[in-house]
């Protein structure tokens, strides 16, 4: 069965790629000075915006690419699950401009004929940010990006942005505050009081995770990513609260997936990087069982 989820997903993207007449490449650009670069593409609209209108003395300044999907379409997270693929962005002719990190809100988890991906619908920004490699000196930012959407079919577009900040008195613009809101909705790197995980467990036919959530469990859910193994653990998780009068430390429970026989193996050693949500809150972790 896992080498059928795989093959589904491999030949979803592949075939629904293929199906299209012609994939689209539209170019948006902006002046010097100019908020944003945008452009509209099936299905969506594209913009890059900056968090200033010029350079000033600073070493690494911020951004984000502001997503509008139209409405009962949706787009990938970084993690797409068994179908769909990861938006992709390529920086490399930007000047001045160099070490994009981009950072990746809380998706949904979208559910088709029992397969399960994640990503985002209506509108999603997702920040970045990046060195100036000269500061003080002009920066451009040049963006290539790979979006799919998808509703009943997937429609792959290609994007070009370019907007140019010029050296001058860094002065904040109105996607300032954008790109702070949307950084508040990235998972946090590390427990917090109300959402933390205590411990993680791989048993021969799950994964296992035990969690304290001050809120409790309702609507809890927890995304799971492997590297360096050809493995997708995309099936939500079973809430097992341990003790009725204390329902605020639950277990989660994983299913390997189906024709896995020992997970460990599975994991061939590798890291796990673990998304858990609840209650308006998320916060990420990484465990290496290489280690």
């Amino acid at each position: 069965m896992r080498q059928f989820v795989l093959h589904v997903r491999h030949f979803l993207s592949a075939a629904l790629f293929a199906g299209m007449a012609g994939l689209l490449c539209l170019t948006g650009d902006a002046r010097a000075g100019e908020d944003e670069s945008s452009v509209r593409a099936d299905h969506i609209a594209v913009a890059l915006v900056s968090e200033s209108q010029a350079t000033g003395d600073k070493a690494r300044l911020e951004g984000a690419l502001v997503i509008d999907i139209d409405d009962s379409w949706h787009a990938y997270w970084r993690f797409p699950g068994d179908g769909g693929l990861p938006p992709s962005f390529d920086w490399a002719d930007s000047v001045n401009a160099d070490g994009f990190v981009i950072s990746w809100p809380v998706p949904q988890r979208f559910e088709v004929a029992g397969f399960y991906s994640f990503g985002y619908t209506g509108r999603v920004i997702l920040p970045f940010a990046y060195d100036v490699v000269m500061p003080g000196a002009p920066v451009r930012l040049a963006l290539d990006a790979a979006i799919m959407v998808c509703r009943d079919i997937c429609v792959p577009q290609n994007v070009t942005l370019a907007l140019d900040i010029p050296a001058g008195i860094y002065n904040e613009t109105p996607a300032k505050q954008k790109i702070a809101a949307a950084r508040a909705d990235v998972p946090l790197a590390d427990n917090i009081p109300a959402l933390r995980i205590d411990n993680v467990v791989v048993g021969p036919d799950a994964l296992v995770v035990n969690v304290f959530s001050q809120y409790g469990s309702d609507g809890m859910d927890l995304f799971v990513e492997a590297s360096g193994a050809d493995l997708y653990m995309t099936a939500p998780p079973d809430i097992i609260i341990l003790n009725e009068d204390e329902p605020r430390y639950v277990m989660l429970r994983v299913a390997a997936p189906e024709g896995i026989y020992h997970l460990a193996d599975a994991l061939g050693g590798g890291a796990l990087t673990l998304t858990l949500i609840h209650d308006g809150r998320a916060i990420e972790k990484i465990v290496d069982f290489s280690q």
